[in-house]
């Protein structure tokens, strides 16, 4: 038996620092469209890069059982186990290695629950990404980011996670333009466009909406929701 997590996450920017530089296209002569069009390209790459990795890192993250119970939750700047002002990268790092056993060679596919060493998947919107992300936290060797050494790092957290599952991204596919709203409602799930101002209910609402898409899809059995307040998160 599969056990299944959903996780949920909200990004932000970081290394905005590391990003290309951006250009108007060759054939543009006009100084002042030249401008224009840099700083619409700078917009944007700012706007999108607390959603990939290395450029931008996890600002909160929430995780839950099949019964939708919340098993992790933390946003930057709480505490973890009596560390104050922790990042969400390192702290869902630091779960997740302490959680599972991560496969180590290219011919195990596995990902392992450490007290009863029974298969697990993590299921989520963008799920190997917020992976990565909280895995290049700790790849920077920063001693006030770092719980765990970086030769703790599994490479499989952040490279080749078989393990992981996005059923958003297996439904759009051949369909890009597909909303999440759209998907939860061609499904008969209730839609996910409520922003929250909190960073930790966004994250909430993405991981109970990547347990709707996994159970409307047969990807996950249906399991009994739990009756969690959003706002006791």
């Amino acid at each position: 038996m599969t056990i299944n997590y959903y996780v949920g996450w909200t990004g932000m920017p970081w290394r905005t620092d590391l990003l290309p530089e951006v250009a108007a296209p060759s054939n543009y002569k006009d100084p002042a469209k030249i401008a224009a069009v840099v700083q619409e390209k700078r917009a944007k790459q700012q706007e999108t890069a607390g959603s990939a990795p290395i450029y931008g890192k996890l600002e909160a993250v929430t995780v839950l059982d099949g019964a939708g119970e919340v098993v992790f939750k933390h946003t930057s700047g709480d505490t973890l186990d009596g560390v104050a002002d922790v990042t969400a990268g390192t702290a869902f790092a630091t779960f997740l290695i302490d959680k599972f056993t991560f496969p180590t060679e290219d011919s195990d596919y596995e990902l392992r629950v450490c007290d009863t060493q029974e298969s697990a998947r993590l299921i989520g919107i963008e799920v190997k990404t917020s992976l990565k992300m909280a895995a290049m936290e700790l790849l920077t060797n920063n001693p006030l980011l770092s719980i765990h050494a970086p030769h703790q790092l599994p490479t499989r957290m952040w490279y080749r996670r078989t393990f992981c599952v996005d059923p958003f991204e297996m439904l759009r596919a051949g369909v890009p333009d597909l909303t999440l709203d759209a998907a939860l409602s061609f499904l008969g799930g209730a839609p996910a466009n409520v922003i929250h101002q909190d960073a930790i209910l966004q994250s909430y609402t993405s991981a109970m909406s990547a347990r709707e898409l996994a159970t409307c899809m047969g990807i996950a059995p249906a399991v009994t929701t739990a009756q969690t307040e959003m706002h006791s998160l």
